[in-house]
């Protein structure tokens, strides 16, 4: 990984929680579902609420798309593969762990940090300065009490605090040195993950089996039942599709001069040149990457006029200028999606398919099984063409020719425990092993790589970052043990 991307990457995590708290809602096209139960994860007696969640998740995928995909939008697919939904409970949950962690060790923020904090975020800024009413509309038009913004702000404050008290837990040469040595033995390895739960949702069950289910009474009203619970995300929501140019006010800029400014681009702006005319002159962070990209929202996700414009413009049209807190918005629909009931008829053979599927756990559990003697023959032989095959028919996870080491494990996507980290370097030359948990069943290819020189300072240095981070996931994760952790992925579709 290269300095200027840590760099990078630091910047997004560290400074722009805060402030994408507040974009998420007014200005992202991501995913968000209304109507669901408040609290989706709890840590003791923390509750991470379904706001916390949805604006983690838009987070991540923002992340994916600016730092991995080069700025493309993630497509459903891809947000599947990179466990984004489970990424962010995760990411949530260790937050949580580490505020916990933090109030036991005695760390505190002062009102004064927090209000500072608060008054240095350029979104609540008017000309460089705080806006205390700006301040307030934004939080009024997310729904957030000043309170409960504040509470979030001095968490992620002591979060944050903790972080930095940790990596100044002092740490010896020579304990530097044991943990470089581990560092050291690596391997080059071909990992392949299977989860059970994907390979039984594509059990194959007939029409034959479905009438007969759907044939008795009881059955049927095990379908209903999850056709009722299921009906708020199976209903199309009314959506639109849309990108906008955002300018705001600069510093002793009139009104008047402001919207003298959005017309003289609204006069040049065509539904043709409009994403060209986004990345040219757009305000909004992170919208010139984009070409002003909102990809799809439906009703109460902008702020009320921005709502109202988007919905009443027809397909293909730019708007003329529409005034919000934000600034001056030049709007252009690029699709719509009608409000859309969802019909019992048309979802109940799929939920009855999905029933049927858990009540044939064995075949399930024979056909992982039989999936994971194919992958384990393709490792042998060696043949990427059958683990590709594998991979897109029973949505594995395959990652090739990854590094891995005896300290921090795979650089990969693939997370491996330390039991199984000892399985694979058990091995002094190639070896093949087979580990199989509740979830998953993950096959490892595994080889001895050459050990790179590197530079003594500079890896004591990268090494006893390494150790901090990695005590503080521990002392997070012996945490977790002792505090009630409940996550309600069911709350999240």
């Amino acid at each position: 990984m290269s300095s200027s991307f840590q760099k990078k990457t630091t910047n997004v995590f560290l400074t722009l929680f805060i402030g994408f708290i507040v974009i998420s809602f007014m200005f992202t096209g991501y995913e968000t579902m209304k109507g669901q139960p408040d609290t989706v994860a709890s840590v003791g007696d923390q509750n991470i609420s379904f706001r916390e969640y949805q604006s983690e998740f838009n987070r991540q995928i923002e992340f994916y798309s600016q730092f991995v995909l080069g700025g493309q939008t993630l497509s459903a697919k891809q947000i599947k593969d990179f466990n984004i939904k489970q990424n962010a409970l995760k990411s949530l949950v260790n937050n949580r762990l580490s505020f916990v962690l933090g109030e036991r060790l005695g760390v505190v923020v002062a009102s004064e940090e927090i209000k500072e904090s608060i008054k240095n975020q350029e979104n609540f800024q008017t000309n460089g300065k705080f806006d205390i009413e700006r301040y307030k509309a934004i939080l009024r038009a997310n729904q957030f009490a000043p309170l409960d913004y504040e509470k979030m702000v001095e968490r992620e404050m002591i979060t944050s605090k903790t972080s930095t008290v940790l990596g100044k837990f002092p740490v010896s040469k020579a304990f530097l040195s044991d943990i470089q040595s581990f560092k050291n033995q690596k391997r080059t390895a071909t990992i392949i993950r299977l989860s059970k739960q994907d390979v039984a949702s594509m059990l194959e069950i007939s029409k034959a089996e479905i009438d007969q289910y759907l044939s008795q009474e009881e059955n049927l009203e095990r379908v209903k039942s999850l056709f009722n619970d299921r009906k708020a995300s199976l209903d199309q929501a009314e959506e639109v599709e849309a990108r906008h140019i955002l300018v705001r006010s600069k510093e002793g800029e009139k009104e008047a001069d402001l919207k003298k400014r959005i017309e003289d681009i609204a006069k040049k702006t065509t539904a043709k040149n409009f994403a060209e005319m986004a990345k040219k002159f757009t305000e909004e962070p992170g919208g010139k990457d984009k070409g002003g990209s909102l990809g799809s929202f439906g009703r109460g996700r902008m702020v009320p006029e921005f709502e109202k414009a988007a919905f009443e413009l027809p397909v293909g049209k730019v708007s003329a200028p529409v005034k919000t807190d934000f600034g001056f918005h030049i709007i252009l629909v690029e699709g719509k999606k009608e409000k859309k009931e969802a019909v019992f008829e048309q979802h109940q053979v799929a939920l009855a398919s999905e029933l049927l599927r858990k009540t044939k756990t064995e075949q399930a559990t024979q056909l992982v099984s039989q999936i994971a003697d194919e992958a384990q023959a393709a490792l042998v032989k060696g043949s990427k063409s059958a683990l590709a095959s594998i991979q897109k028919k029973w949505k594995a996870n395959l990652e090739t020719d990854i590094e891995i080491n005896r300290y921090d494990g795979s650089k990969g996507q693939i997370f491996l425990e330390t039991t199984q980290l000892n399985k694979v370097f058990s091995h002094e030359t190639t070896g093949v092993d087979r580990f199989e948990t509740a979830a998953y069943i993950t096959l490892v290819k595994s080889e001895p790589s050459k050990v790179k020189d590197s530079k003594p300072e500079a890896e004591d240095k990268s090494t006893a970052i390494a150790y901090s981070n990695k005590m503080r996931q521990e002392m997070t994760t012996k945490l977790g043990e002792s505090v009630n952790v409940r996550v309600y992925e069911n709350r999240i579709p």
